[in-house]
């Protein structure tokens, strides 16, 4: 029963993270996924692989989410050189 309540968690968790999505949130997902993953990796190694995958999906979220948001940035910021477009 748990594991059908697990199957269930993680379809509900693939739907809602396939909608309108910026750079920062794009970033985070995939930043946490793979920190998460290289932290297990790593921390198999010392014998935490827990540990170093929580440890690992935070650094690689706030990463991810930090370079996101600067692409954001830099989308906006390369709109605002554009001039309106010539009337008829």
């Amino acid at each position: 029963m748990q594991q059908i309540f697990g199957y269930i968690a993680v379809g509900a968790l693939a739907i809602l993270g396939t909608g309108c999505v910026t750079p920062a949130q794009n970033g985070a997902l995939g930043g946490g996924a793979v920190g998460a993953g290289l932290g297990a990796i790593i921390g198999g190694a010392s014998g935490n692989a827990g540990v170093g995958a929580l440890i690992g999906a935070g650094v690689g979220a706030t990463t991810g989410a930090l370079i996101g948001d600067q692409v954001d940035h830099d989308r906006h910021r390369d709109h605002a050189h554009y001039a309106p477009p010539p009337a008829v």
